[in-house]
């Protein structure tokens, strides 16, 4: 989807209540996001499901071109991509649900290709679920699975940071506009996510706020992007519990690390498995194996750098590095690049493995 179609997406997505679903169904009536723009409320009346008051608003969708204009700037500024649900990069896997999201705001790398293996929990994580998403996160890594997860507080935390200590890739969905990583405590984690070739995603654009409603739908999508989803802990209720049953409802497996049956923070994970709902978790090689991937596979080869081409923003890091380690902070000030065009470069470096990115933001040369 070019730009313009971009355009009459985001609008048509602002308009009051049009969701990913009844959006597309209006693509589809319509042919294409274009002709949309140019229908009349007579027209939108004729689509099953909308009602006058829907048509009505349908009918003013003009007056978010401005608004969506802005949007797309403001992506351009800090370093966002927007993709839609008909490029070519969006994630094959996420279209198969019943309602993906129409858009995807990214920072970092995605592909069509794009899968992994969801890790939720409480919030209030105990020191055994931590240990356990420990466990689990280093043998996913160890065979170059990536790690998908909400970026919140507790398990969701353990398996993002596990998961870049040990370099591995994994995908931070937020329910707000990445512009503004919530909760403000993880915008350290979130540049580590980037800095090791990971990507943070939203459906929501920049200057989108935290808000409540937002944060189930969220899960919809890291389900979507999941082939297992593994329940660490969770109580009855809780966000860890709407992404299972997303999961399940999206025909992904479902695992849950079964606990006491008085530990309320088991209490969730147990439901599941008595309902059929979620295997039970023993050990992180079932994972794998129900997945029917081969286990300790080993790493790619890196490219050879011979003749490599190197954009003029890779060339200048290059030169900036030897074989000692350097700061990010230093690095930025050596190149005199912005901070989300550094970022995109030492991603682009470290794929085709002319640089190492390691622990305490530090960047040393291959």
């Amino acid at each position: 989807m070019d730009n313009e179609g971009l355009l009459y997406l985001i609008a048509l997505l602002k308009t009051d209540n049009i969701g990913p679903v009844l959006a597309k169904n209006i693509i589809q009536y319509f042919g294409n996001i274009q002709e949309v723009f140019k229908a009349s409320k007579k027209h939108f009346l004729r689509i099953p499901k909308i009602g006058e008051k829907t048509a009505n608003d349908l009918s003013q969708i003009h007056s978010y071109l401005k608004e969506a204009e802005n949007i797309l700037n403001e992506c351009e500024k800090l370093g966002i991509y927007v993709i839609s649900y008909q490029s070519e990069d969006y994630p094959s896997l996420l279209n198969e649900i019943y309602d993906p999201p129409l858009i995807l705001y990214v920072k970092g790398f995605i592909s069509k290709n794009l899968w992994g293996v969801g890790i939720v929990g409480t919030r209030a994580s105990t020191d055994y679920g931590k240990e356990q998403t420990y466990n689990l996160v280093e043998y996913l890594v160890h065979n170059q699975v990536h790690i998908i997860s909400g970026m919140a507080f507790g398990i969701d935390y353990h398996a993002h940071k596990k998961c870049v200590d040990l370099k591995g890739r994994t995908i931070g969905v937020l329910a707000c506009g990445i512009d503004s990583i919530y909760p403000k405590a993880h915008e350290n984690l979130a540049t580590e996510i980037l800095l090791q070739g990971g990507a943070i995603l939203s459906e929501y654009p920049p200057g989108a706020k935290v808000n409540p409603m937002n944060f189930p739908l969220r899960n919809r999508i890291i389900s979507g992007l999941s082939k297992s989803v593994v329940i660490i802990e969770s109580g009855e209720q809780g966000g860890a519990m709407i992404t299972a049953h997303y999961a399940f409802e999206q025909n992904r497996e479902v695992w849950a690390i079964p606990g006491r049956i008085y530990d309320k923070k088991s209490q969730g994970c147990n439901l599941l498995i008595q309902k059929n709902i979620a295997k039970i978790y023993m050990q992180p090689s079932d994972i794998l194996e129900d997945l029917k991937i081969p286990l300790e596979k080993l790493p790619k080869p890196h490219q050879s750098t011979l003749f490599m081409d190197l954009t003029p923003e890779e060339e200048k890091v290059m030169q900036c590095l030897n074989q000692e380690s350097l700061e990010l902070d230093l690095l930025i000030e050596k190149t005199e690049l912005e901070m989300t065009i550094l970022l995109s470069t030492l991603l682009s470096l470290e794929i085709k493995g002319l640089v190492t990115q390691l622990p305490g933001k530090k960047i040393v040369k291959n």
